[in-house]
């Protein structure tokens, strides 16, 4: 809780003040997990790369009894840290095999699901892979209004980036038209809301949107 508030230093005092008191306590690895969180928040990759492979070997030890949320959680993070470093092969690796953990452990057509489905459909689609982003990222936009509210972020990200996937490999009238609404239902959205003006996902949508009318000086990230 102290971590996700962005208290991410007093938060570490307290994750490594419980390992010392409970060495041996059976929620081990979520201090583990939480303190990767912690330092990869601070920046010091390098750290938390420690703690997040500690708990996945730990969970990796106990074989059937490891498959829990932790180990869904602990692979995640530590996809997202690799797709911080660039390294966008080995993060897609542990988001799929986060995939699969948290399919066992929630099941199909749950919120955990959607939330990694997410990611590697994103994670495609950086990839230039939309193709395969498709339909990842079909699954998110099915789950989350279960869910979360439709102005959540996480639906408004799976409806933006659905609808570039699909922009990118469709070329049907219908199917271009309803993508391009949603990019620009979705941007006005943005508008409303002073914090995500200024946020990358306003600026995503922005840049998909002018691509999908036509204009030719939008670029992808990294081909300028």
């Amino acid at each position: 809780v102290l971590a996700d508030a962005g208290n991410f230093r007093e938060s570490i005092v307290h994750q490594e003040r419980a390992m010392v008191l409970s060495p041996d306590a059976p929620d081990q690895v979520s201090t583990l997990i939480n303190l990767g969180y912690a330092y990869h928040g601070l920046g010091d990759l390098e750290a938390a790369r420690g703690y997040y492979l500690k708990a996945i070997e730990r969970l990796r030890a106990r074989g059937e009894a490891g498959v829990i949320a932790d180990l869904g959680h602990a692979l995640n993070n530590y996809g997202n840290l690799l797709s911080e470093e660039g390294r966008d092969e080995g993060a897609l690796a542990y988001y799929l095999e986060s995939l699969a953990v948290r399919y066992r452990v929630s099941g199909p057509g749950s919120d955990s699901v959607a939330l990694q489905a997410l990611n590697i459909g994103r994670l495609l689609l950086n990839m230039q892979r939309p193709e395969e982003a498709l339909p990842y990222l079909q699954e998110a936009v099915e789950i989350f209004p279960r869910f979360r509210d439709e102005d959540s972020i996480y639906n408004r990200v799976a409806r933006i980036s659905h609808a570039r996937a699909l922009l990118l490999t469709h070329d049907e009238a219908e199917v271009r038209a309803a993508a391009t609404e949603t990019l620009e239902q979705v941007l006005a959205a943005f508008r409303e809301d002073e914090a995500y003006r200024s946020s990358r996902f306003y600026e995503q949508a922005a840049g998909w949107l002018a691509a999908a009318r036509g204009d030719s000086s939008y670029t992808e990230p990294g081909e300028q």
